[in-house]
């Protein structure tokens, strides 16, 4: 089975452990954010859909399945809330967000970076006495097309 199978197939399972239908509007959020470059926002999801989930609806959608870790929800720089795959169904990843346009991407940092990363973590978490239980790197700055 593909990953894009894996993921509905683990987000359906997710739901119905908590007694929840796994509905068209709902399938349709986790196949778009399967297959999005990044984060995306109410608005490109409403863009996304095409009209075949109705905006309160798509609301709803996001609440549930934020709410049932499917799905997890950041502010931009710009303070705009954007939505992605929750990373127990992508693999831990990272972000670059244009502080001009608002255009967010994932990152896959290589293994020997992430190593790195890892490692800074970690002596952060010691220093100030702080179990650390994961980390997030949002890298800001201004993109390609933006310059």
């Amino acid at each position: 089975m593909g990953q894009r199978n894996d993921a509905l197939t683990a987000a359906r399972r997710r739901l119905e452990a908590l007694q929840m239908r796994f509905t068209p509007a709902r399938r349709s959020v986790v196949e778009i954010l399967e297959t999005s470059p990044g984060p995306q926002s109410a608005a490109d999801l409403i863009v996304a859909v095409e009209g075949a989930v109705p905006i309160s609806s798509l609301y709803r959608t996001l609440s549930v399945l934020e709410d049932s870790e499917v799905i997890v929800r950041f502010p931009d720089p710009n303070g705009v809330a954007r939505y992605e795959l929750a990373e127990w169904l992508t693999g831990h990843h990272h972000h670059m967000t244009c502080i001009v346009c608002g255009a967010t991407s994932d990152v896959p940092v290589p293994k020997d970076l992430e190593t790195a990363v890892d490692n800074i973590v970690a002596e952060v978490g010691r220093r100030f006495d702080f179990q650390v239980a994961g980390h997030r790197l949002d890298l800001q700055g201004v993109c390609a097309q933006c310059r």
